[in-house]
């Protein structure tokens, strides 16, 4: 289901993050949807604020490192927050506004959600309430025309040298639940050799920010050569990737990453790496894609299957409009 294009956003909108790429994309994502303007913002906290629990943090201007930050002018109609160090933004201006200002919330707060006018919760995270709607999948800013957009542009990035079809491995960080050992990534590293060899494809091996060190050094070391490992310098080609590639592997300490893949409609292989503490919330979350034919796990070979792509963007921007009026 397309998203809608609006060419002159009817809304002034404002997103607040914690900086994270994910958290961006989604805030990003849904202001474009919505039908309003994109400007995102960082409020940090200051000291002792920042390293409170939100629900016990005032809602004040006092608490942020610049109070500026929370008086924009002309005031939004819309906020989208995402990360805990934002909600703190949101609840000031709901407070200085009220109902001139509708407030959006793309994770679970932790806080009573009933604080904002909408929370739009990915639903394997289990958070029920009359303001809460569950998403399948993470949201986010990737839509058919943008994908449509950079493959028209072509390969950017160092994808341009593979001269071959390739397949986009998308590489997260170290969480509470996925430790990223070097044990796993020989592991991974040679399932990965398995489908280059058994299929000829070019590997676009592309690291976040949160990639640890010795991860990218020991894929450059093994991959580099022949395929691409990205190293952070120019231009991201990360959207060029996920225009043009065949196939995506994708760690699965990353909602947002396999979210954004899954929005391609082509095949999306998960890395289950290995667990340091077992999550039912994410191994919900793989279940439902999984169950849904979109996703499956990275065995060290290629398949072909195709599926609708999933669209809680789209599914969140309606809500909004509906309770906007």
């Amino acid at each position: 289901m397309p998203q809608p294009e609006t060419s002159l956003p009817s809304l002034r909108g404002l997103g607040f993050t914690d900086g994270g790429a994910g958290m961006a994309s989604q805030v990003k994502g849904l202001l474009r949807a919505a039908g309003a303007s994109v400007e995102l913002v960082q409020a940090p906290l200051k000291a002792p604020w920042k390293w409170l629990w939100p629900g016990m943090i005032p809602a004040r201007e006092f608490i942020f490192a610049d109070p500026a930050l929370v008086r924009p002018e002309p005031p939004p109609q819309l906020v989208v927050s995402s990360g805990r160090q934002s909600i703190m933004a949101s609840l000031v201006l709901k407070r200085r506004l009220g109902p001139k200002v509708f407030t959006v919330h793309t994770q679970d707060p932790r806080i009573d959600p009933r604080r904002f006018d909408l929370v739009a919760c990915p639903a394997h995270d289990g958070l029920v309430g009359p303001n809460v709607v569950g998403t399948f999948g993470a949201i986010h800013h990737i839509t058919r025309e943008l994908l449509d957009e950079h493959a028209a542009r072509g390969p950017i990035g160092g994808l341009e040298r593979l001269g071959r079809p390739f397949v986009l491995v998308l590489l997260g960080g170290p969480t509470r639940n996925y430790p990223y050992t070097l044990e796993a990534l020989v592991s991974f590293q040679q399932r990965l050799e398995s489908v280059a060899k058994s299929t000829g494809c070019a590997l676009a091996i592309l690291p976040s920010r949160r990639t640890p060190p010795d991860w990218v050094a020991s894929c450059t070391a093994r991959f580099a050569g022949e395929h691409l490992v990205w190293n952070g310098q120019g231009e991201n080609p990360y959207l060029s990737g996920l225009a043009l590639a065949s196939h995506f592997i994708v760690t699965c300490d990353s909602v947002n990453m396999i979210s954004e893949a899954a929005a391609t409609g082509r095949p999306v292989f998960v890395e289950m790496l290995p667990e340091a503490r077992s999550s039912k919330r994410f191994h919900r979350f793989y279940k439902s894609f999984q169950t849904a034919g979109i996703t499956r796990p990275f065995a060290g070979e290629l398949g072909e299957w195709v599926y609708t792509p999933p669209n809680a963007t789209l599914q969140i921007a309606e809500e909004i409009r509906r309770r906007m009026g």
